[in-house]
C-alpha cells in the first residue's frame, strides 16, 4: 500500500482508492480486492484472469483500475487518430489530461457503447471523431464529462435511423456547422438547455450540469412513458417521487476517489431505479431515474425482501465509518515481507488514522 496524499491509497499499483471509500466496503470485499490485486501483482493471475475476477468491483462498486485508464488512453488515441492524447485539444483545452479513474472509465465505456471498439460499422466510426470534435468545439465543451454527454446526444440522434448509410450521412452533415442539420441540432439543444435550467431552478433533486440533464432526459424519458415535450415530468416530478421517499433507498457508497456519495433508489412496483449523486457536504450533482426491469426480474419476492433486509442493515450502520481495523486481515500487505509483518500494528494504526481523517 502506498499513500498518495489527499486520503488516496494505491493498492499494489493496480488501483488508487480513497481511504473512506475503502473503509465503506465490507471486510469480505476489502479482503477480496486486496487478494486479487496482490495475486496479479505477484504474477499469480494472468491479465485476462485478473480482468475477469475484478469485474464485480467495476459493476457493483463502479471502481476503475489502472488498466482501465491505460485502455481509455489507448482507445482515445485510436478514436481521434493521434499518437499522444495529451496533444489533443477540444475547445482549446486538453480535456483528457489528468482524468480521474472514474472519468477515464466513463470515457472508455462510452467508446465501447457507441461501437468504436468493435470491428463493425467502421465507415461510421471514421466520421464519428470528426463530427465529435466539430460539435464539441462549437458548443465549448470544458471537460471529459461534458464530452461524454455530447457524444451520447449524437448517439441519440443516430439511434433514430436504422440504416448505417443514413447515420454516416448525418455525421457528415453535422461536420458543417452551417448546415441545416447542425443549425437545428444546436437550436434544439440550446432550447432544451434553457428549459432544463428553468426546471432545475426549483427542482428538489437536480443535475448541476445542464448538458447531462438534457442527455438523461432524452435517453430515459420515453421508456418511462414520458412524452417528448414533458421535460418537467422527468427532471422534477419523477425524481421527487423516488428520491424523497427513504423507503426506496437501496444502497449508498462513496466513489472511488472519495469525492462523491452515490445513493441508489429502487421502486420494485414500477421497476425504476434512480441514482442521486452528491458531494459529501450534500451538493447534488446528478439525479437520474430510469427503467431497469432486469434488476428486479432477477430476484423473486423472497430474494427481494432478503436483499432489502441486508440493505437496511448496511444503511443503519454509521455511514462510511471504516470497518473496525481489528476485524480486517492485513496479511496481503504483510504476508511476503517479514519486515512489514513486524510492523503490522503500525500499519493497522496508519490505516485507521488515514481512513478517519479523510472520512
Amino acid at each position: 500500500m502506498e499513500l498518495k496524499g489527499e486520503g488516496m491509497m494505491s493498492l499494489t499499483r493496480q488501483i488508487d482508492i480513497h481511504a473512506s471509500a475503502f473503509g465503506g466496503m465490507t471486510s469480505a470485499r476489502q479482503r477480496l480486492l486486496l487478494e486479487l490485486t496482490a495475486k496479479y501483482d505477484r504474477g499469480e493471475l494472468t491479465l485476462e484472469e485478473y480482468i475477469q475476477k475484478i469485474e464485480t468491483f467495476r459493476t457493483e462498486e463502479r471502481f476503475a483500475f489502472s488498466l482501465d485508464q491505460k485502455l481509455c488512453i489507448t482507445e482515445l488515441e485510436k478514436f481521434f487518430g493521434v499518437d499522444d492524447i495529451s496533444t489533443m485539444t477540444i475547445n482549446g483545452r486538453n480535456i483528457f489530461n489528468q482524468m480521474s479513474p472514474y472519468q477515464a472509465d466513463k470515457v472508455r465505456k462510452l467508446l465501447t457503447n457507441i461501437g468504436f471498439t468493435s470491428q463493425k460499422n467502421m465507415d461510421r466510426m471514421k466520421e464519428y471523431p470528426i463530427t465529435a470534435k466539430v460539435l464539441c468545439d462549437k458548443f465549448g465543451i470544458k471537460d471529459s464529462s461534458e464530452f461524454c454527454s455530447m457524444i451520447e446526444l449524437i448517439q441519440l440522434e443516430l439511434s433514430k435511423m436504422k440504416k448505417d448509410t443514413r447515420k454516416i450521412a448525418l455525421l457528415k452533415k453535422l461536420q458543417d456547422i452551417n448546415s441545416p442539420e447542425a443549425i437545428k441540432f444546436f437550436k434544439d439543444l440550446n432550447s432544451e438547455l434553457i428549459e432544463a435550467a428553468e426546471i432545475q431552478r426549483t427542482a428538489p433533486y437536480k443535475f448541476t450540469d445542464g448538458l447531462t440533464a438534457v442527455y438523461h432526459y432524452k435517453k430515459h424519458a420515453k421508456s418511462l412513458g414520458i412524452l417528448q415535450d414533458q421535460m418537467k415530468v422527468y427532471l422534477h416530478d419523477i425524481t421527487n417521487e423516488l428520491f424523497s421517499k427513504k423507503k426506496f433507498l437501496f444502497c449508498k457508497n462513496k466513489t472511488q476517489d472519495g469525492s462523491l456519495v452515490r445513493e441508489m433508489y429502487a421502486n420494485r412496483e414500477k421497476k425504476i431505479v434512480g441514482y442521486l449523486i452528491k458531494t459529501p457536504d450534500g451538493k447534488q450533482k446528478v439525479a437520474s431515474v430510469y427503467l431497469w426491469e432486469k434488476f428486479f426480474d432477477n430476484m423473486d419476492e423472497d430474494e427481494w425482501h432478503k436483499a432489502l433486509k441486508e440493505c437496511e442493515k448496511r444503511l443503519n450502520d454509521p455511514s462510511f465509518v471504516p470497518n473496525p481495523v481489528g476485524f480486517f486481515d492485513f496479511s496481503y500487505f504483510t504476508g511476503n515481507s517479514p519486515y512489514a509483518k513486524s510492523k503490522e500494528p503500525l500499519i493497522r494504526e496508519l490505516y485507521r488514522a488515514v481512513a478517519t481523517i479523510y472520512n
